[in-house]
């Protein structure tokens, strides 16, 4: 599930998720993981949360609403 929301965001911004990896400074190989079921660790999570401004619950399937409660 984290895989299909993370490459989702990608799509709506129109670039690849590896393009996005490289500005945040993630190791581009663990999309591999990802694809795989694997889920990022928190610091990956973290950038990836704070790049596309939605909850992590929603990266990580719990819920399909992307709003982060604040």
């Amino acid at each position: 599930m984290f895989y299909e929301r993370i490459k989702l965001l990608a799509d709506m911004r129109g670039e690849r998720i590896t393009t996005i990896l490289k500005k945040l400074d993630i190791n581009t190989s663990y999309t591999g993981h990802w694809k795989s079921g694997k889920l990022p660790n928190a610091e990956a999570l973290l950038k990836l949360q704070q790049y596309f401004d939605v909850s992590i619950d929603y990266m990580l399937g719990v819920t399909d609403n992307p709003e982060v409660n604040r």
